[in-house]
């Protein structure tokens, strides 16, 4: 499947229907009333400074969310950002507008990033899970969490952590030859695997166009 990338944004004007992690079929749709916004106290004190901007406000949301189709909830928490945008209107004057978008740092439980197939593992689904909850809140853990995920999957299929003719320790890319060639594999794309080389994050991996997938 396509990942919807618009969906791991770091912030949104409007949130988006991400896909229930409980029955991987109903969207979470924000609760009616639950959304508690507040501005934090430093940032109350700093509206009398000199140059106070709309922008330095600082404020904190929480709320519910609910499957659509199992009526499971999950809770989503993060930080109110405001943007000033400034431009000439059609009379030549400055004007301006103000965008205000909620960035999550933390969703519980965590929506799918893509579904995770029936014959999984137990292990495997639940590190998966794992992985996805910190999306927003850690990259660098979110990518040692999918690292984990590829280790388990190895494990599953099998594939020895060594090859006679190479000494070396297991590495993602060293068996990837071997993957594709394993006879019924469970349908995971491979491109959602962490591949680490020091220079990417799970975030980078949702914005590539090019997902290959494993095939039976």
């Amino acid at each position: 499947m396509t990942i919807n990338r618009k969906h791991f944004k770091t912030r949104f004007e409007r949130l988006p229907a991400w896909v229930c992690s409980a029955c991987q079929t109903g969207t979470l749709q924000m609760v009616h009333d639950t959304l508690n916004i507040l501005e934090t106290g430093p940032s109350k004190t700093a509206h009398s400074l000199d140059g106070w901007d709309v922008e330095w406000i600082e404020e904190r949301f929480c709320a519910l969310l609910k499957c659509s189709d199992c009526s499971d909830l999950a809770s989503i928490s993060g930080s109110r950002e405001h943007d000033l945008h400034q431009y000439m209107d059609m009379l030549g004057e400055f004007a301006s507008d103000i965008t205000n978008s909620l960035k999550p740092h933390s969703i519980q439980p965590p929506p799918l990033v893509f579904p995770i197939p029936n014959k999984a593992p137990d292990n495997l689904k639940e590190a998966l899970l794992k992985a996805f909850s910190l999306i927003w809140v850690d990259t660098e853990a979110c990518a040692n969490r999918i690292r984990t995920c590829l280790e388990i999957f190895l494990d599953d299929k099998k594939i020895p952590k060594t090859k006679k003719t190479r000494k070396t320790k297991r590495s993602p890319s060293l068996f990837i030859g071997e993957l594709k060639n394993t006879p019924k594999l469970i349908k995971i794309p491979l491109a959602y695997f962490w591949q680490s080389n020091g220079s990417g994050t799970p975030l980078a991996i949702l914005m590539k166009p090019n997902l290959s997938g494993l095939t039976c």
